[in-house]
C-alpha cells in the first residue's frame, strides 16, 4: 500500500460548525479529536467496520479530519451558511506542536494519514491484523472521494478501554494561531 506524505507547505481545510462558539474555541486553542466509532455514528453507521474492538480497543486512536481542497471541506452539507472554513497552512507544525504538548512519545504516536477511497463491503480473503487496521483507519468507500481527506491521528500505543469517543484538548491561543479563518469563506 502506497503511503502519502504531507508537506509543511500544504494547506489543509476544515469546516467548523457556526454554532456554540466553535470558531472562537479553535482560535483559543481548544481542539477535539474523535474516535473511529464516533465518526461511524455521525455518518449513520459504517457496517463495514463493526468489530469487537469498538468497545474494547487494543490501541485507541482519535482523529481530526481535514481536506486538501475547499470543495472537499465543504462537501456533505458543510456549506458556507452552516460552517466556517478554517485553514492550516503548516500541517507538520500542527502535528509537531501536538506531539510536543502531549504525553510521553513512547505512549502516544501522532501522524498524518491520507485516506484512500474505494473500500467495498466484501473482502476476498481473511484479513491479517495489519490489513484490517489499514482498512479500518485508512480506507473509505468511493462516495467519499470528494473529501480528499487527511486525518491527524493520535494513536495510543498501550492497550486500555476508553470511556469517551472524544478527546478534548485546551492548549491556549498560541496553539490556536495554527488555525486561520480561510479567505475562501469570502469568495
Amino acid at each position: 500500500m502506497r503511503k502519502s506524505a504531507i508537506t509543511p507547505t500544504q494547506k489543509l481545510f476544515r469546516a467548523v460548525p457556526n454554532r456554540d462558539g466553535m470558531i472562537k474555541s479553535y482560535k483559543d486553542g481548544n481542539v477535539w479529536f474523535h474516535s473511529h466509532k464516533w465518526f461511524r455514528k455521525i455518518e449513520g453507521g459504517d457496517k463495514m467496520n463493526r468489530n469487537i474492538s469498538d468497545e474494547y480497543l487494543r490501541y485507541p486512536a482519535f482523529f481530526m479530519s481535514f481536506s486538501e481542497t475547499v470543495e472537499g471541506a465543504r462537501s456533505f452539507d458543510r456549506g458556507s451558511e452552516s460552517h466556517t472554513l478554517l485553514e492550516v497552512q503548516n500541517p507538520i507544525k500542527l502535528r509537531d506542536e501536538i506531539r510536543n504538548i502531549l504525553l510521553n512519545h513512547k505512549f502516544v504516536k501522532i501522524n498524518w494519514i491520507k485516506m484512500e477511497y474505494g473500500k467495498t463491503i466484501e473482502v476476498d480473503h481473511e484479513l491479517t491484523p495489519s490489513e484490517a487496521s489499514e482498512r479500518k483507519y485508512r480506507q473509505k468507500p468511493e462516495k467519499y472521494r470528494i473529501e480528499c481527506e487527511w486525518r491527524l491521528q493520535i494513536l495510543f500505543r498501550q492497550s486500555f478501554r476508553t470511556i469517551n469517543d472524544t478527546l478534548k484538548f485546551r492548549w491556549g491561543r498560541d496553539f490556536g494561531n495554527l488555525f486561520e479563518i480561510s479567505r475562501e469563506n469570502f469568495k
